[in-house]
């Protein structure tokens, strides 16, 4: 049964889920594994931002699908999606009135009052908003929400490069494509055309314009376009991880496939080694569904017969991590070897086999990967295919079919980069609940954070989720966050000092689930990991300055989450040890 009470939306008992099956109920409710939304539950409301910069040169970012395919996330150009009273958009005008925007007046088709209203007087030959987009390939889709403002049917021009229609907008919102095969700079229109058009009185909502044939989900920007959240699944299992969190990465490989048939020694591009790419390389399908986009190779007997990165550039010392996605056809394993520029034998990490003990097979694509140390030369071969070098020696022969191939730095792979000519950085994952739309569920005295998440590393003490200020640099916060140990610490500071720091009791495993539970309350902090026993302070401050929640991250701070966020939940008041313990079992 679901109760509806001013919007609120509240789950009944006896739901079978721990968090709801109380005497009490959250106040915010993210349901990001089950749900694979933004969209919090108990308000039905989209309140987390969540922005990861796809402007030029940044990669749109990889996930895998609910069906076990590759996915790459959906990138809206168009900046400021929902504000057209932003001077990004140029209101347009001959001897006449220019467009009237009023921001925020009237509810958008996902129920928040984002809805601007835009008014074009006929008193002039050209009347309407426009943004110049520099994206044009051949092959985008922009798309709108429109309804009108009055009471009647509108005719509203709307051109998407040099594709124009007049649309008939009514009083329900619509959502409006156009499909371009324009390339070049052009620009996004919307509003009325000439003087023969009549007075456009509309609410527009949600711009996007998406290197694509049709309209995919909306992704709301503002200042700069902006790269979908990922949902991601385990690609074994298909479980549903949540919503994927990554710090920057950059592709190395200038080619994500070895088959760009490239033999001029140019630095992170791929050199053939007793591998004619032109005939033991073939075009296949990969695990992204997608035809001709995986490279089988054919692998044979002798020293060689491989395609490696040549000269790539390394910070010495630094960690650096490969890793491609593999499926095997006759081969029975796959060789990568990793050494210094200066000789083969010169070798800081030698060569690595993968085969069926790593879980590869013929069926499937499984991601494999390996972490080194870069040399002190300053730069590094790294291989995939057949080298022997030094031991372990492979004999193996046959195909095997390799897909998004990447040389990143850091201890650990990311998500796939896909390059074709470049190297390509994928940027941060920014998400976070501002302004009324976190003041309208936070208790500034007393409160429960439920949170359950997986970590891909602990290295660089990975922020959970933090309550914080505006303020770059201020330690004005209440988080939970990651120890290089493995451990978790539940901590708050207020105007610089330190109000309580309680490290959780065990070590918690990489790519693990784990959850927790951490009350804040003036004399009164509390936490539980797992179902462990509470851990206390009852010596504490609370501080009234923060105005936001952070997922993963906090302004100003390296402290990046790279992992995966499944559920947080959160209660205006404290919920008592033996619930902390029971919600985190």
């Amino acid at each position: 049964m679901t109760l509806v009470s001013q919007h609120i939306i509240l789950q009944s008992p006896a739901s079978n889920d721990p968090l709801l099956d109380l005497n009490t109920q959250p106040s915010l409710d993210l349901q990001f594994a089950t749900k694979k939304t933004l969209d919090d539950r108990v308000s039905g409301l989209p309140l987390v931002n969540h922005q990861r910069d796809a402007s030029s040169g940044k990669s749109a970012g990889t996930y895998v699908g609910s069906d076990g395919l590759i996915k790459t996330s959906v990138v809206n150009l168009v900046r400021y999606s929902e504000q057209f009273d932003q001077s990004i958009w140029n209101r347009l005008e001959n001897s006449g009135t220019l467009p009237q925007v009023t921001p925020n007046l009237a509810a958008s088709p996902d129920g928040s009052i984002t809805a601007d209203r835009i008014l074009c007087s006929k008193s002039g030959n050209t009347y309407s908003i426009v943004q110049q987009s520099s994206a044009y390939s051949g092959n985008e889709t922009g798309s709108i929400y429109l309804k009108s403002n009055t009471n009647s049917y509108q005719t509203v021009y709307f051109r998407v490069g040099i594709t124009a229609s007049y649309v008939t907008v009514s009083t329900e919102w619509q959502r409006f494509p156009i499909n371009s095969t324009y390339s070049g700079n052009a620009n996004f229109t919307i509003g009325a055309r000439d003087s023969s058009d009549d007075v456009v009185d509309i609410l527009a909502w949600g711009a996007q314009l998406e290197e694509n044939s049709t309209a995919s989900t909306y992704v709301p920007t503002t200042t700069v376009a902006s790269a979908a959240p990922r949902f991601d699944h385990d690609p074994v299992t298909g479980e549903s991880l949540g919503l994927l969190i990554e710090e920057s990465r950059t592709n190395l490989a200038k080619y994500s496939e070895p088959d760009d048939r490239s033999t001029n020694n140019v630095s992170g591009e791929w050199y053939f080694v007793d591998l004619d790419p032109n005939t033991e390389i073939t075009k296949v399908e990969g695990p992204d569904g997608v035809s001709n986009s995986a490279s089988e190779m054919q692998l044979a007997t002798g020293n060689g017969h491989d395609a490696y990165l040549n000269y790539v550039p390394v910070t010495a010392g630094a960690s650096y991590t490969f890793s491609a996605w593999v499926k095997l056809g006759t081969a029975t394993n796959l060789a990568l070897h990793v050494s210094d520029t200066a000789a083969w034998d010169s070798v800081p990490d030698g060569t690595y086999s993968f085969d069926v003990n790593d879980g590869l097979n013929t069926n499937t694509f499984v991601k494999v990967s390996h972490t080194f140390t870069a040399p002190s030369t300053g730069r590094v071969n790294v291989s995939i295919g057949r080298h022997l070098g030094t031991a372990p020696v492979q004999q193996t022969q046959g195909t095997v079919t390799v897909w998004g191939c990447q040389l990143e730095l850091g201890a650990f792979s990311s998500s796939t980069i896909i390059t074709t000519g470049s190297t390509v950085t994928r940027a941060a994952d920014v998400a976070s609940i501002e302004g009324t739309n976190f003041s309208s569920w936070y208790n500034q005295s007393e409160g429960t954070v439920f949170a359950e998440n997986r970590f891909s590393s602990f290295s660089t003490f990975p922020i959970v989720w933090a309550f914080r200020d505006a303020i770059i640099g201020s330690d004005n916060y209440i988080a939970v966050l990651g120890l290089p140990s493995g451990q978790l610490r539940y901590a708050s500071n207020d105007t610089n000092v330190s109000q309580w720091s309680i490290n959780m009791v065990g070590v918690i495993p990489l790519n693990t689930p784990v959850k927790t539970a951490s009350v804040y309350k003036t004399n009164d902090i509390a936490c539980s990991v797992d179902g462990a026993a509470v851990l206390t302070d009852t010596s504490a401050t609370i501080t009234t300055a923060v105005d936001r929640l952070h997922f993963g991250f906090i302004y100003g701070s390296t402290n990046q989450l790279t992992g995966h966020i499944s559920r947080l939940a959160y209660y205006p008041y404290r919920l008592a040890d033996a619930t902390l313990q029971e919600i985190t079992s």
